[in-house]
């Protein structure tokens, strides 16, 4: 599950079927940190950049995302997007 705005609550089969007609590219990724909540879970928080082909201005987002290991792979449980603006982004 994802929360993301202006769409809100985003479940799978949706992000994997918005994925599939719009791949992500010039994903960066800035400001990341990990916090373990216990050795099978971590929060991993970060800045994140990346445009869509056609798109004129790039998405950026403030992302937590939560990770649980599950038979020794790490599945995402849920992440959380919030809209930023760069420091030296132009103000509108």
């Amino acid at each position: 599950m994802t929360v993301i705005e202006p769409m809100g609550v985003v479940e799978k089969a949706q992000a994997i079927e918005m994925a599939a007609d719009k791949p992500w590219e010039h994903v960066e990724f800035s400001d990341v940190k990990i916090r373990e909540i216990d050795p099978d879970c971590i929060v991993l928080a970060y800045h994140g950049q990346a445009s869509h082909p056609g798109d004129p201005e790039p998405y950026r987002g403030s992302i937590a995302s939560t990770y649980r290991r599950v038979g020794g792979k790490w599945l995402l449980v849920m992440s959380a997007h919030q809209p930023w603006a760069r420091k030296d982004a132009p103000k509108a």
